[in-house]
């Protein structure tokens, strides 16, 4: 039998290599599992393709042999294979990157370098070395394969020392594979009267302690550790290191007792649940409006006939579109199919799964990079199991592994966060219709700002649109007012808050509800100058300002994270007159404590939520009512529901207005809107302040009065005028290296091959730069731009390859990074 695998190293070619399977393989290996294979002087990783039982034209005598198996079961379906092969065609991957991708992190392998003696214990008596060298001898032919973390955590600074043991060919090293996380399991004990036969239940019952007292006369902590698991409560058993912690008994008395007969000792496996307090009141299936009927009605209707339809779900902000998914994912679960959730933010993950865990209950489960390696490895195991029947996570969970998936329900669709900005760079979005295609399943995009691209995509009869035009329960929308920030000056208001917004929050305060305030940038101050030399803070490794953050009195680079105290002298001049300019969340959060002294603030962005469960922390204080004001960035934009928010104030809303991207406009709408529906979803009437130095720009003008259609008409024309999608599509490569010489040239070269190609083909792809990027050096980097407007994939595609191919020893020779983003979300 033959093996067809794609080892996971860079290869000249697809990367596919055969092998010959072990006999003692032969019944177990299957496609989609992982193997460990000899790769000219290396054993490296691959993933079987395919299975073979006779070869032709290829000289068997040549072939290589499986060295070991990872996988009890396939990690990749035949589906999620040919999902890798689409998506290393569409985002430019090697196929083991993108099927990596796919994996969570607890069932990746890892290399480690293990040791073992190559002498015995009667050979160690007999040679000359130190006593480190023999205390290491003799603890490796105790414990044979023992890895080298191991050994240096044992034995400290011993890296001469082995080297020396090494060169003796004392001892060998080689690298053994092993995946990350393993099941957990905890022992347990339970009594056992079978074995003891001249004693009986009733005996015991009756007269315990004088039965136990003959059966352990000289033993009296094995009489203690059967006296407690006699004990009704323990007659299912009792976690062994809970006996340990209650009794200080020991493994070697449990041993003995189990040795004897008295107690059996079996290992249960202990599934790590990701920690979800509920903290939403229990609700009863809410009685849907006409409207929300309506489109559930539909979608149902695409459910029972397979049609793999796609519905871009158009409701405002409090609508009810999570009722509407709620009710469209029972219908596909009766039909014993799965159901996926995407949520663009990780803080909107907690309240989403407390409303879905409130309607089906342990079928839940939840997929995002906050969770521990433990608990992403038994959630995929859940899932893959068919325990687990709906998924709710950001965008990797749209790699689930379920076999037989109804709805895919992709909420806020609108967000960039769908899109992936590391290799692979996939867009969530694009894999979900390829798996709705694969399971005939339906996909439900939903949104209360969709972006244009899909709105286009619904208005063309690509996309079925459904729309929910009211609130649930008749609630008005808040009313928004805008704040010319100009005329705030010219009054001589130099705070962050307008008199309006002042007002507000003080009102909102004395009157018992609550606010939200909204920046999208934190921190305290975003630049820091001299006054006396004009020299501003800059990252020495990236082309940016540093943020001053007050609470750890540091400028921090939020691109390469670098960090540096801050002093009150200029570094350049030794003056000491530095100013503090721009605004945070951190100095809103100082701001407002000043206005309003005695209210409980609350804040949160990536600095307040770095540790595990911050985010369902805050929010559940904030629901709660505990805290009076909630500041925040983007994570309090949107799928937060909070009964008693009464006022929202967006303190810049027009900071997004002035980035180079073609989407600026587009975005600050989105953000106006979706912030703004934080207030007033309940029993309190809102309102939002909103405040602007560009108050007249038409997508804040639109966003005011919830003008979504006027927006996106004005917005479409603009696009049209320009070719920007989605009349066109984008592909972005930025190019990179250390010296900004080497990466301009290169970047122009690369210019060439593409134009060179696209006159052979008289193709009619608009190519743009390069230039240097927005951003022009991060990490250190120096970054060069180049933009293709396409309109066909196909030849697009090949075009690419083509350059790519060609330019490739000139790219690895200079150490030059070509980095390729097809349908790019973020332009910097």
């Amino acid at each position: 039998m033959y093996a067809k695998v794609m080892v996971d190293v860079p290869t000249k070619g697809e990367g596919y290599y055969t092998y010959k399977v072990p006999n003692e393989l032969q019944s177990s290996l299957m496609k989609g599992m992982r193997v460990i294979v000899p790769f000219g002087r290396k054993k490296v990783e691959g993933f079987v393709t395919d299975i073979q039982t006779d070869l032709v034209d290829i000289d068997i005598s040549k072939i290589k042999m499986i060295d070991e198996l990872l996988d009890d079961l396939p990690v990749l379906s035949e589906e999620m294979l040919q999902l890798g092969q689409w998506m290393s065609e569409r985002y430019f991957n090697r196929k083991t990157t993108v099927w990596q991708s796919m994996l969570p992190a607890g069932i990746k392998s890892s290399a480690q370098l293990v040791i073992n003696s190559t002498i015995t214990a009667e050979q160690l008596q007999d040679i000359i070395i130190s006593e480190l060298e023999r205390e290491i001898l003799n603890y490796l032919i105790f414990h044979p394969n023992s890895r080298l973390i191991q050994l240096q955590e044992k034995f400290k600074d011993i890296e001469q020392t082995l080297e020396h043991l090494k060169k003796m060919n004392y001892i060998e090293e080689k690298k053994a594979f092993s995946i990350q996380s393993r099941p957990q399991v905890l022992q347990y004990a339970k009594w056992n009267l079978k074995p003891i036969e001249f004693h009986t239940l009733d005996e015991l019952n009756s007269d315990q302690d004088k039965v136990l007292d003959q059966m352990f006369k000289k033993a009296p902590k094995q009489k203690a550790i059967a006296k407690l698991l006699l004990m009704p409560e323990y007659a299912s058993g009792m976690a062994v290191t809970s006996i340990i912690q209650k009794l200080g008994s020991t493994r070697q008395t449990l041993k003995a007792m189990e040795n004897a007969g008295y107690i059996t000792i079996t290992e249960k496996e202990i599934l790590r649940t990701p920690d979800s307090q509920p903290f939403l009141p229990q609700t009863n299936i809410s009685q849907l409006t006409d409207e929300q009927k309506l489109s559930l009605q539909q979608i149902k209707e695409s459910i029972d006939q397979r049609t793999k339809d796609i519905f871009l779900l158009h409701g405002v902000t409090g609508s009810g579109k999570t009722e509407v998914y709620i009710q469209a994912i029972d219908s596909v679960l009766k039909k014993k199919r799965q159901a996926i959730v995407l949520v663009p933010e990780i803080s909107l993950t907690p309240i989403i799964v407390d409303r879905f865990k409130q309607r089906f209950g342990d079928k839940v489960a939840i997929m995002h990079s906050r969770l521990s390696v433990g608990e992403r490895y038994d959630e995929w195991r859940r899932i893959r199991s068919g325990q687990a029947e709906v998924v709710i996570g950001a965008r990797s969970a749209i790699f689930a592994p379920f076999h037989n998936i109804g709805i895919i329900i992709i909420d806020e669709e609108h967000e960039a966060s769908y899109k992936q900005e590391e290799t692979p760079r996939y867009d969530a979005r694009e894999i979900a219709i390829f798996r709705a295609k694969w399971h005939e399943s339906v996909i439900v995009l939903g949104s209360a700002t969709p972006s244009v691209e899909s709105y286009f995509c619904a208005q063309t009869g690509k996309y079925k649109l459904l729309e929910l035009k009211e609130r649930v329960h008749q609630q008005e929308m808040p009313e928004m007012l805008i704040v010319d920030m100009r005329k705030e000056l010219s009054k001589n208001n130099y705070s962050s808050f307008s008199h309006l917004l002042q007002e507000e929050l003080i009102s909102t305060y004395e009157n018992g509800h609550q606010s939200i305030l909204f920046l999208n940038r934190r921190g305290h101050s975003n630049t820091v100058i001299c006054r006396d030399c004009g020299k501003v803070s800059y990252c020495p490794f990236c082309h940016v300002s540093m943020t001053y953050h007050h609470k750890a009195s540091k400028l921090q680079c939020h691109y390469c994270n670098h960090q540096i105290d801050h002093v009150n002298r200029c570094e350049t001049c030794k003056g000491d007159n530095l100013q503090l300019f721009g605004l945070g969340t951190e100095k809103i959060e100082e701001q407002i404590r000043e206005l309003l002294p005695t209210a409980k603030v609350l804040r949160m962005d990536v600095d307040t939520t770095k540790k595990k469960g911050s985010h369902q922390a805050i929010i559940q204080q904030f629901h709660s009512g505990k805290a009076d004001i909630l500041i925040g960035t983007q994570m309090v934009a949107k799928g937060l529901d909070f009964p008693n928010v009464a006022t929202v104030g967006i303190i810049s809303s027009d900071v997004g207005l002035n980035l180079p991207d073609f989407r600026a406009a587009e975005k600050t709408f989105q953000l106006i809107t979706q912030v703004a529906g934080r207030a007033g979803r309940h029993h309190v009437q809102g309102k939002v302040i909103v405040q602007s130095y560009n108050h007249d720009h038409y997508s804040i003008q639109h966003a005011i009065h919830y003008r979504y259609q006027e927006f996106y008409q004005a917005e479409i024309e603009m696009r049209k005028k320009l070719g920007y999608p989605p009349f066109s599509r984008l592909v972005y490569f930025t190019v990179t290296h250390s010296a900004e010489q080497t990466a301009r040239d290169f970047a122009k070269k690369f210019v060439d091959m593409l134009e060179q190609i696209n006159q052979q083909h008289d193709s009619r792809i608009f190519i743009l730069g390069p230039t240097p990027s927005p951003i022009s050096k991060i990490k250190n980097q120096f970054r060069f731009s180049i933009i293709l407007k396409y309109a066909q994939w196909n030849e697009t595609s090949q075009m690419i390859q083509t350059a790519v191919a060609g330019i490739a020893d000139i790219m690895y020779k200079s150490n030059v990074i070509l980095n390729i983003d097809v349908n790019p979300q973020v332009l910097l």
